[in-house]
């Protein structure tokens, strides 16, 4: 396991199918991830969606992780998520001396006033099968000030002892009782680990 690496598989939402527009048919795996919910990756600056992101920047390649609209998921939640699992068992020695750091960071938006958030949640499941978790975020539309935009955020840490597997749960909530159908927004997703 490389340091000094983004251990997250298709962080950048640049793998596998991207859409011009949201479909509710729409079954396309995403590619390093297990889906629930009406998450999809969408191009930037989209003239169907009219999602012009007022903060964009090249550096973030063509596409973003949508987190659906309201209606795509046919349970009507109002919560959608995307996950993923890392295994960290190699790093075991290094883990357990308190010499792996971690940096994890990500891009996370939503769309003008509809009241929606994007978060990343991180557990460290360790050999008791117990997980401690962190959270990146959440940032809201009054973060954005009310805005179609998404933020930097940042954590950094030590691996906690006895961590196996690290998941990744990239998280998307609106209010189900305010206006606005639209979940959030992310772009590249980073989890990398350094020896100290």
């Amino acid at each position: 396991m490389p340091f000094g690496t983004n251990l997250i598989k298709n962080g950048d939402a640049e793998q596998g199918q991207c859409y011009h527009s949201n479909q509710s048919s729409i079954t396309a795996a995403l590619q390093g991830w297990s889906r629930h919910g009406g998450v999809i990756q969408i191009y930037y600056n989209n003239n169907d969606l009219k999602m012009y992101i007022t903060n964009y920047t090249t550096d973030w390649h063509l596409c973003f992780f949508f987190g659906g609209n309201q209606y795509s998921d046919s349970s009507n939640s109002n919560e959608n998520t995307i996950r993923q699992e890392i295994n960290v068992k190699q790093l075991s020695i290094l883990i357990n001396s308190r010499q792996a750091r971690y940096h994890a960071s990500a891009y996370l938006g939503g769309f003008e006033d509809e009241q929606s958030s994007a978060s990343m949640k991180i557990g460290f499941k360790n050999t008791r099968n117990k997980t401690e978790y962190i959270i990146v975020g959440p940032v809201t539309n009054v973060d954005l000030q009310n805005k179609t935009a998404i933020l930097f955020c940042s954590y950094n840490g030590t691996v906690p002892n006895d961590t196996l597997a690290i998941g990744i749960e990239l998280k998307f909530h609106r209010q189900k009782s305010h206006s606005g159908l639209r979940f959030g927004m992310t772009d590249n997703l980073k989890f990398v680990i350094e020896q100290k």
